[in-house]
């Protein structure tokens, strides 16, 4: 299952009819008068005309990776998925050998160091001194009539 990769998407095997309708009710109160109604009578249109017995496609897992996944949600909460560095694949951790991976990458010297202070405000001082500059310069900046 996991080389399937983490874009791979399930087929769904609910029907979401319900769900989408009560989720777009609220949403739609929100548009400009006409519009709220053009939106609930093209999506109970949609909804209508979609047939859960015809419409649903096939499992896209076979028995033995949907186990496999089902085992996986069980522990999720112990493990982590990871993008692998290549390829299309998924890495298992659990969240020690996480959390031992990245002290060891961070501590492997040469690429992080420790920072006497913050430099979050100093930083952005610069970054507003440099875009009022360049703010200032647009407003003066006389553009030729095309």
């Amino acid at each position: 299952v996991l080389a399937l990769g983490l874009k791979f998407i399930l087929k769904c095997n609910k029907d979401l009819t319900p769900e989408i309708a009560s989720s777009i009710q609220p949403t739609s109160r929100l548009l400009p008068p006409g519009m709220d109604y053009s939106l609930s009578y093209d999506t109970a249109a949609i909804l209508n005309s979609y047939s859960p017995s015809t419409d649903r496609q096939a499992d896209n897992l076979s028995t033995t990776q949907r186990r496999a996944l089902h085992t996986l949600k069980k522990k999720k909460s112990a493990l982590r998925f990871l993008p692998a560095d290549k390829g299309n694949a998924t890495v298992v951790v659990t969240h020690q050998q996480y959390h031992d991976k990245m002290l060891a990458h961070l501590n492997s010297g040469g690429v992080y160091s420790i920072l006497n202070s913050d430099p979050t405000s100093s930083l952005a001082s610069k970054l507003d001194r440099i875009l009022k500059k360049f703010l200032f310069r647009q407003e003066n900046y006389e553009r030729p009539l095309l």
